[in-house]
């Protein structure tokens, strides 16, 4: 038997002769991120995906069969993980009949289990498929199904508290960039100034982001990821109080394993910055790039 395998969920064409038989899958995209899933919820897997599908442009009748797959690393893209149990999606159909010419769109459940732990989670589930005709001939194809699960801050309000834009504050600089980090040991990454230019007292509260909110997308410098782990990063004191008129210092500081798959890596760490004065609060979001060493440590 023939066998060969595509690019994944992009229009891609097969031509073997004699006979001439083609089969075409479309899709958003190899890569297929799905944002704003919330914990204890339910969503068509169509309706956030633009209805990926299943094209066949040839001449002979295909069957074509789906499943889904938990990947392990090092299958994982960087700062994703396999989904934990409870968190799963069904497909609807996983055989499918395709004459020459006719096209089928794909459709399933995605549920996402009412657990707070989940919140701000990354989670990677591959959709993969195969096709072939009774000539023999075969096609396999693959999908990364990235999932980003909102956490509790710019998605909800804290409890008690409501969002306020009028609220002002500044991050100095206005983003922060690090060469040549080492690995294995801790060191020094940025200086973080938090402006309170109001004329009373605030709080500051630092987390890290373990996903890009879409808003933040296009801000991302070309050639960089978002960091595999967000907890390489580490805060001096993730909860400022300033005053008004005056300026508060964090410092920030990373620690990355000595692993080979760390050199010569650029990444992106995301810190979210929330300001808060009685019952109000307004968040930005800061953003850290890093180059890690080439060398391994000595």
């Amino acid at each position: 038997m023939k066998k060969l395998k595509a690019v994944a969920w992009a229009w891609t064409i097969l031509i073997l002769a004699p006979p001439l038989w083609a089969l075409s899958i479309r899709s958003p995209g190899k890569k297929i991120v799905i944002d704003e899933l919330k914990i204890g919820r339910k969503y068509s897997l169509a309706k956030k995906t633009r209805d990926p599908a299943i094209a066949n442009t040839g001449t002979e009748p295909i069957k074509v069969r789906l499943w889904l797959e938990k990947p392990m690393p090092p299958k994982l893209e960087d700062g994703y993980e396999s989904p934990p149990p409870g968190l799963w999606i069904r497909l609807k159909e996983t055989k499918i009949g395709l004459n020459p010419g006719k096209t089928k769109n794909l459709n399933g459940i995605i549920v996402i289990p009412d657990k707070p732990g989940l919140k701000d989670g990354q989670y990677q589930i591959d959709w993969a498929g195969e096709a072939d005709n009774r000539k023999g001939s075969r096609l396999q194809f693959a999908s990364h199904l990235l999932l980003n699960i909102d956490g509790n801050d710019e998605a909800q309000a804290p409890p008690g508290r409501t969002r306020d834009p009028s609220l002002l504050f500044i991050l100095a600089p206005p983003e922060a960039r690090a060469r040549d980090v080492p690995l294995g040991k801790r060191a020094d990454l940025a200086t973080l100034k938090l402006i309170n230019p109001n004329d009373f007292k605030a709080v500051f509260a630092l987390r890290r982001r373990k996903h890009v909110p879409k808003k933040l997308r296009r801000r991302i410098k070309s050639g960089f990821t978002l960091a595999p782990d967000p907890y390489f990063l580490e805060f001096n004191n993730p909860r400022l109080a300033v005053r008004g008129g005056e300026i508060g210092i964090e410092k920030l500081t990373i620690e990355i394993p000595d692993e080979s798959r760390y050199r010569n890596r650029k990444w992106f760490f995301i810190v979210s910055v929330r300001m808060m004065r009685k019952r109000k609060f307004k968040t930005k979001n800061w953003i850290v790039y890093v180059q890690t060493t080439k060398e391994a440590k000595k």
